[in-house]
């Protein structure tokens, strides 16, 4: 993922003067997930900016995770996510990742904020979340980025302190022109993507609890 972000920062400062860039989605794309060639999960990978009233005085920082529904080895259904921070001021150097002390994913009828746990991760500056895919909070929050292709993603400093979040838009991607600048587009190609994968998944689920 920190490769990733790398490139699409990369993508910003050729193309876009970073004092000049607003608040929101800078780019989503979707990755499956397989062990040996074998499908066992969907994700979303994003990168936003937010502006930071709560604790950086307003300056921007850049919100980098990933969603993700998958099939654990023991066949447990799950909901997970992945996000990290860091001012976009400090977005050329490599150790100025902050951990959230909690984080959540949330939509019109759906969330993750009291459905799920928070976990360690070996990426420096990150954190975890774990939930059950059908739990009716997560299971809507699913479906509803689906529908509306679109989620809050919030996280907080300190446990009990104030929310900053930003929606990310999962149809927006930043693509690099042929004179390399860079410009946003709005395409279907990564929820239709997101989609199918979704629909494969639970086919797959269904294949073998019939078996």
């Amino acid at each position: 993922m920190l490769k990733t972000l790398g490139l699409t920062i990369a993508l910003l400062v050729t193309g876009v003067n970073a004092q000049q860039i607003g608040d929101g989605t800078v780019d989503v794309y979707f990755q499956q997930l397989s062990r040996n060639g074998v499908r066992y999960g969907c994700s979303l990978v994003f990168t936003s900016l937010v502006s930071d009233t709560a604790y950086s005085n307003g300056n921007q920082i850049i919100m980098n995770g990933n969603i993700a529904v998958q099939t654990f080895r023991d066949g447990q259904l799950s909901f997970t996510g992945k996000l990290g921070t860091k001012p976009l001021a400090d977005l050329d150097k490599t150790n100025t990742w902050t951990t959230p002390a909690h984080f959540y994913f949330s939509s019109q009828s759906g969330t993750t904020a009291k459905a799920a746990k928070m976990l360690g991760a070996e990426s420096n500056g990150y954190k975890l979340l774990l939930a059950d895919a059908f739990d009716k909070r997560v299971l809507a929050l699913i479906m509803d980025i689906i529908k509306t292709e679109e989620f809050t993603v919030g996280f907080n400093r300190k446990h009990g302190g104030l929310d900053v979040y930003t929606v990310v838009k999962i149809n927006t991607s930043l693509q690099r022109n042929p004179d390399g600048t860079s410009q946003w587009v709005q395409s279907t190609a990564t929820p239709l993507a997101f989609i199918s994968c979704m629909t494969r998944l639970f086919e797959d689920i269904e294949q073998q609890l019939s078996k």
